[in-house]
């Protein structure tokens, strides 16, 4: 039996958001799809899509059903949109990587949605750092959680961010509820020794941590 790996968001807290079970049968398709292909990146159209067997099944006799899923699948960002006027749309899972090589291998003139760099559009949110580090350490993002992100990002030192994020990491709990807390804590006691990786625990002292565990931590 082979695998196919499902980003961890879609079994958690995007699993709570959709609602429309077309909008998840497509996106779950789509992850399939692109865990076929080679290389680290597959660009669809929605021929493509339309001309899976599988879909074409799932959407029989309802005529425009699986555009409206692949609609809204890109406003709520799990997938980007990149399309131009020399070409169709084209879509792909919205992870950092993806988005930048969106901007980059495609028509110059292309028009890129589900997210754009400046956090414009609609449902879009922007790639900043907080966002890479995010998707590297921890999964996809979903808007709930790209809206907390930014918020964190304009309250929080970005290195108090960092650290917190490598915090996480170390402890492995690669949670956003878990960096909040750090995140919170050291806002309400201080930081303590900055720049150590440590912060308050409940009940007092330290807990003692830093890059050096043996984690993977991408920034």
């Amino acid at each position: 039996m082979e695998y196919t790996p499902v980003p961890s968001p879609l079994l958690g807290p995007l699993l709570e958001e959709i609602e429309d079970p077309d909008e998840l049968r497509l996106t779950l398709r789509v992850v399939w799809i692109i865990h076929q292909g080679k290389g680290s990146l597959r660009w669809l159209t929605q021929e493509d899509l339309e001309a899976d067997a599988v879909l074409a099944r799932v959407f029989s006799g309802r005529p425009g059903v699986l555009a409206k899923a692949l609609q809204a699948a890109t406003t709520r960002g799990t997938l980007v949109a990149v399309g131009g006027p020399s070409g169709g749309t084209q879509y792909t899972l919205n992870t950092t990587n993806n988005w930048r090589a969106a901007s980059k291998s495609l028509d110059p003139e292309a028009q890129v949605s589900g997210s754009d760099s400046e956090g414009a559009g609609s449902g879009g949110v922007g790639r900043s750092t907080i966002f890479a580090l995010y998707e590297d350490n921890i999964g996809m993002l979903s808007p709930l959680i790209a809206e907390q992100l930014k918020e964190a990002e304009q309250r929080y030192p970005a290195q108090w961010v960092v650290d917190a994020f490598r915090e996480s990491v170390a402890q492995n709990k690669r949670s956003w509820r878990y960096i909040q807390r750090i995140l919170e804590r050291w806002e309400r006691e201080g930081r303590g020794h900055a720049g150590t990786g440590r912060y308050p625990e409940k009940g007092g002292g330290y807990q003692e941590s830093g890059p050096d565990r043996n984690r993977p931590f991408r920034y």
